[in-house]
């Protein structure tokens, strides 16, 4: 199977609020297959929403730039969520500069969710470059296991065998 992946970034200068997810505004790649109409992955742009639509085993990694994090601790907290699984949550002890994560994550039912959220515990601004990327590749897929085929055709009989010992049972005494 080809490799799926998804290659997102936000471009635009934004701050992200306590709990907030995170936005990313542009797509730079992205594996289309050819054979069907839904994408394995799909990343809503309004709401951040990853959906995850062929089972398999994936690789996220991450990246956001900052250029102030107000209040207290001076720490940038990144929390990993989808539902009906526990958070991963990263956390770098800066007030200026990059925060990456990566986790991999099993996909076990077509249509799992997941998105980014800001867990810092206030405002974070993003920088006005590239303020965040998002970089997720299949490591394995397996797709659903279809109906077994038809049976095949009866193959030629084989050679008879030797013929076996004789025995001898007698009933009664």
């Amino acid at each position: 199977m080809d490799t799926i992946y998804l290659q997102a970034q936000r471009k635009n200068t934004v701050t992200c609020g306590q709990n907030q997810v995170i936005i990313f505004d542009d797509i730079i790649s992205q594996f289309e297959p050819a054979d069907s109409e839904t994408l394995p992955i799909n990343l809503d742009l309004a709401t951040g929403v990853i959906t995850f639509n062929v089972v398999g085993i994936y690789l996220l990694e991450w990246v956001i730039s900052t250029n102030q994090v107000l209040g207290s601790p001076q720490v940038v907290s990144v929390s990993l969520e989808s539902p009906g699984k526990e958070a991963i949550s990263f956390s770098a002890p800066i007030r200026y500069g990059q925060a990456c994560g990566n986790a991999i994550i099993e996909v076990d039912t077509p249509g799992m969710t997941m998105l980014l959220r800001n867990m810092t515990g206030s405002l974070v601004f993003l920088t006005n470059t590239v303020a965040a990327d998002l970089l997720i590749y299949s490591v394995d897929t397996a797709g659903v296991t279809g109906p077994t085929g038809p049976t095949g055709m009866m193959g030629p009989t084989g050679m008879t065998g030797a013929t076996g010992a004789t025995v001898t049972i007698i009933y009664g005494k």
